[in-house]
């Protein structure tokens, strides 16, 4: 909290008198923060279809102002929220929200990203957290496995490819 102090000064005419009045007061800081990003990390699809993790978003303020999220802005990609509308948040304690990514079966693998922008009252401070996480699922890629006529008795080789994400190695 800072003190703030002005001097008003008053000059009256025609007898040129002026008069000097010291005013001061404490000036509240206002402040929110929330994460740049939340990583989610891999979801390998054929053991897990949901991955959730939690965020915070924190009233850096004097104790005496209370925020709320005024507006969801906007929301994106393959992932949702439990932030809400009017959803006070506090002086000094963080408010913990969860973000789910939850992609389709039919979503190709590879890395998604997504986001959440919200407005908190009372100055209107607009904060953006960045999701991010990997869908990955396991294949067998099978090449040259033409075997054509084996004699009873006899054997053949051929290959086959696993495609294993990182996390089941």
């Amino acid at each position: 909290m800072d003190i703030i102090a002005v001097k008003i000064t008053f000059n009256y005419e025609p007898c040129s008198k002026t008069i000097e009045i010291n005013i001061a007061g404490n000036k509240e800081s206002i402040s929110f923060s929330a994460p740049d990003t939340v990583d989610l990390g891999e979801i390998i699809y054929c053991k897990d279809s949901i991955k959730t993790s939690t965020f915070n978003v924190t009233n850096l303020s004097a104790a005496t102002v209370v925020g709320a999220i005024k507006e969801i802005i906007s929301t994106s990609g393959e992932f949702t929220t439990n932030i809400q509308k009017n959803d006070s948040i506090y002086s000094a304690t963080p408010s913990n929200y969860l973000v789910t990514f939850k992609p389709a079966a039919t979503d190709a693998d590879g890395v998604y990203c997504g986001s959440v922008k919200f407005q908190i009252t009372p100055c209107d401070t607009i904060l953006t957290t960045y999701f991010k996480a990997k869908k990955s699922s396991i294949s067998m890629i099978s090449s040259d496995l033409t075997f054509a006529t084996i004699l009873l008795g006899n054997s053949a080789q051929g290959n086959v490819v696993s495609k294993i994400p990182e996390l089941l190695q």
